[in-house]
């Protein structure tokens, strides 16, 4: 085996785990929103926004949460996709744009 193939193979290797690690983020961040820690946050970063709003908000994505279902954002559009639908392209469009553009995309 030469050298190209020890490091295709490595860099898939690489892939695979990142690819792996953001399911898990994902999943985990699928719990909590079920868990409603969305609906904690949202006093602090609305307040202009009335207790019942806050609460359908929380709600809904709660209810989205259970279901397995991520938020997408593809440049001005929000896109929901099921966990198991996402793909490696998805990855780039959790991470913030600002992210994005300082490591190349």
């Amino acid at each position: 085996m030469n050298d190209r193939d020890v490091w295709g193979r490595e860099r898939r290797q690489r892939s695979e785990a990142a690819w792996e690690r953001f399911l898990l983020a994902e999943q985990r961040a699928l719990v909590a929103r079920a868990e409603g820690i969305l609906a904690r946050a949202l006093g602090e970063a609305l307040p202009e926004e009335s207790q019942e709003e806050l609460e359908r908000i929380a709600r809904e994505d709660q209810r989205l949460a259970q279901e397995g279902i991520v938020k997408l954002r593809v440049g001005e559009e929000i896109l929901y996709k099921h966990i198991e639908e996402l793909t490696r392209e998805d990855r780039w469009a959790r991470i913030e744009p600002s992210v994005r553009r300082s490591i190349g995309s």
